[in-house]
């Protein structure tokens, strides 16, 4: 079969109805859009840490740059682990414990991670063929990435997942308005009134501008 007929039969099966209809019931509510935006967001990062630990994955000799290349990526992985788990009403386990990995070498830990991840997609896949999203198997998959994930960034790391969100929310913090993290209840709402005005304008930015109507020939021509 030719690469030509293969696309039409492809395209003979994809439903966009199907995938509309499935976002729409899974986006009706709040958790149903932050986990959808959670597994979109763990699998890029997930990806991001690979990409930056991909020569010690091929076998090469850890080295001091690529522990620090891989900090962002291990707090983006974080950042949407948290909100899974926030959507999902999960326990986290506390920051500041070191503990190791058992039973996998660092390098078995990020392809595990990767592949709990991948997982994840499966879900996002079932609701764009229209299927209920589901909570019960979300939070099992969840909680065993979060088992791999706070061992394996002690161990590849060095230093307790606190240390990693410390780093991460300092880059987040220069990215949104100031007073967003303060300890003053003020300056945070503050801070989130200019969140949702920003928001806003991204939103109105993204709908379509209605395209203005042709002057009527007689009118023109007057």
């Amino acid at each position: 079969m030719n690469s030509n007929q293969f696309k039409r039969n492809v395209m003979r099966t994809v439903s966009a109805r199907m995938a509309k209809a499935g976002l729409h019931n899974a986006t009706r509510k709040v958790v149903g859009t932050n986990v959808l935006h959670a597994i979109v967001g763990l699998n890029t990062e997930v990806g991001a840490l690979l990409q930056s630990m991909q020569p010690f994955l091929l076998g090469n000799q850890m080295k001091p740059q690529w522990i620090e290349d891989a900090y962002t990526p291990f707090g983006g992985v974080s950042y949407y682990v948290m909100m899974l788990a926030k959507s999902l009403k999960l326990k986290i386990p506390g920051s500041g414990k070191k503990v190791k990995l058992v039973g996998m070498t660092k390098t078995e830990g990020l392809l595990a991670l990767n592949n709990m991840s991948v997982d994840l997609l499966y879900h996002a896949m079932a609701v764009l063929q229209g299927n209920a999203m589901d909570f019960d198997t979300l939070q099992a998959d969840v909680s065993n990435i979060i088992g791999v994930l706070w061992p394996l960034m002690f161990d590849l790391l060095g230093v307790p997942p606190a240390v990693v969100f410390e780093n991460y929310c300092a880059r987040l913090e220069a990215a949104y308005p100031q007073g967003l993290f303060s300890n003053d209840k003020d300056e945070v709402n503050m801070a989130l009134v200019a969140v949702h005005d920003i928001e806003m304008e991204q939103i109105a930015s993204l709908k379509p501008v209605k395209k203005a109507a042709e002057p009527a020939e007689d009118a023109a021509a007057a």
